[in-house]
């Protein structure tokens, strides 16, 4: 999808100004979409990741095995420390990955927020005559006493 997004991004460079959307536009919503591809492979190859770490256990008890160190302290320790991270994956593989969804949502909220946000400021530098319109004026204003204010109180806007 993304793909087909950046072949007609492409070919609009060269397009008359007139057409909508804008190239802007088309680019803010590319990065946005690129980004959200990233994160699900991210997503999906953290879950491989823990999904793996299940097999740990084995593996160390064979290494040990052929050292013949099944005996030794610290493979002992290594052995134990491997079961309970094994388990821990085994867990949040069974609850299909909860904190690792998580997350990713959260991520994905806030970059949506961030491409809200990103639109409109780059809408009013890109629209001629945008900030002329008292309505917007006037939401723009407000916006940014809110911010002014929440930044000197520390606390966090939306």
């Amino acid at each position: 999808m993304v793909r087909a997004m950046e072949e007609k991004i492409t070919q609009s460079e060269n397009r008359p100004e007139d057409l909508w959307p804008p190239v802007w536009v088309e680019q803010l919503f590319r990065r946005f979409l690129d980004a959200t591809e990233e994160r699900d492979r991210l997503l999906h190859i953290s879950m491989r990741g823990i999904s793996a770490v299940t097999g740990m256990p084995q593996a160390l008890k064979v290494l040990a095995d052929i050292d013949q160190k099944t005996t030794d302290e610290e493979t002992r320790r290594r052995l134990d420390q491997a079961k309970q991270e094994a388990e821990l994956a085994q867990q949040e593989i069974d609850r299909d990955f909860p904190l690792l969804h998580a997350q990713a949502a959260v991520s994905l909220w806030s970059a949506l927020e961030g491409l809200v946000k990103t639109f409109l400021a780059k809408w009013l530098q890109n629209r001629e005559g945008a900030l002329q319109v008292e309505a917007v004026r006037n939401s723009v204003r407000e916006w940014v006493s809110t911010w002014i204010e929440a930044s000197k109180s520390n606390t966090s806007i939306s």
